[in-house]
């Protein structure tokens, strides 16, 4: 039965973790975003984030894109630095085409820093870092 499953690999998301300006507070926030390079919307997209490491573990956090178009990208959540200190996991789920796909994504704990971060051509060369 296993064997008549078909998972189909998620190429065209990608999750991005942009530093960015923010006016009100005078600093620099880390933001994540979602980027949909399909040529298809998707529908009833569904992210749910969780941040631990051994010894400490944060809510989950839920959040919804009722229609995302193709080619297109959406702020999910301001990442405050104290999380950066845990690994942060993202499950994407969402249906195209009347079926449905999952995708994760991982930030490592400690791998996010402003020094390692590279010029993001879709974010207008803001620094961030891509996750396939």
């Amino acid at each position: 039965m296993k064997k008549d499953i078909h998972i189909a690999k998620v190429t065209y998301l990608q999750l991005v973790l942009v530093h960015e300006f923010n006016a009100d507070f005078r600093g620099y926030d880390w933001n994540v975003y979602l980027v949909n390079n399909n040529k298809k919307p998707l529908e009833m997209v569904f992210i749910v984030i969780e941040g631990k490491d051994a010894t400490r573990k944060t809510a989950l956090t839920r959040h919804k894109i009722e229609n995302f178009p193709a080619k297109s990208v959406a702020k999910i959540e301001y990442m405050p630095d104290e999380l950066l200190v845990l690994n942060n996991s993202f499950v994407v789920s969402f249906f195209s085409q009347g079926k449905l796909f999952e995708k994760r994504f991982l930030i490592k704990k400690n791998t996010i820093t402003e020094s390692k971060a590279d010029a993001l051509s879709l974010f207008d060369g803001k620094k961030g870092f891509v996750f396939e």
